[in-house]
């Protein structure tokens, strides 16, 4: 890879990492929620080990969250989410910060599987066995950004209706389901992004 492509990369992640934070805000710690205190969008579950405990490897307090810096959460996420989703290794950066910011909300296995069917929804045939491989890495350098922006939000509101349906008292019609299908939404104005990077690149 050249020094050029590698520092274009390297802006891509600057931008996915605002555009991740806008969408997540600052410190909550809502007490009937059981995500726990959470500082844009790093989280410390009540019943269960969080992402960034595990990255610390150890127990993580409340009031280390609302401590939280945001250059501590950007090496975070570009760790544990970003590489981890194989955003580093994508061409594009509409499509780098659509599979990142849908890693944040959903984890990484679930962001896998529903990029690998959106690029089948595309077109691009590959199986679909939630890992980011070369395969999957190759098709995301090759498809349409808007055509994978499209399927890939049909794939989330998707599950996220799977999600409302399992439990409805809970979500259905609640800001929790509508937020999420805004979100959702917002990743197609990612597709403004592509037409300046795509003349760098080429």
């Amino acid at each position: 890879m050249t020094t050029t492509m590698m520092n274009i990369r390297t802006n891509y992640y600057d931008k996915a990492f605002d555009y991740v934070v806008n969408s997540e805000g600052g410190y909550v710690d809502n007490p009937n929620d059981p995500g726990g205190p959470t500082k844009w969008g790093v989280a410390n579950f009540r019943e269960k080990v969080s992402a960034y405990e595990v990255y610390k490897g150890r127990q993580v307090s409340a009031k280390e969250i609302e401590d939280l810096t945001i250059d501590e959460v950007k090496r975070f996420y570009f760790q544990c989410f970003y590489k981890t989703v194989g955003a580093d290794l994508v061409e594009y950066p509409a499509i780098a910060t659509a599979l990142f910011d849908t890693c944040v909300l959903y984890g990484i296995q679930p962001t896998c599987k529903m990029a690998q069917l959106a690029l089948n929804d595309c077109g691009l045939l590959l199986f679909v066995d939630g890992v980011i491989g070369k395969i999957t890495i190759k098709c995301l350098n090759e498809v349409d950004t808007v055509d994978f922006l499209n399927c890939f939000a049909a794939r989330i509101i998707q599950r996220i209706d799977k999600i409302v349906a399992a439990n409805p008292q809970k979500f259905a019609g609640k800001k929790a389901e509508n937020g999420w299908k805004n979100r959702t939404r917002h990743l197609l104005t990612l597709a403004k992004w592509e037409p300046l990077n795509r003349k760098l690149i080429k």
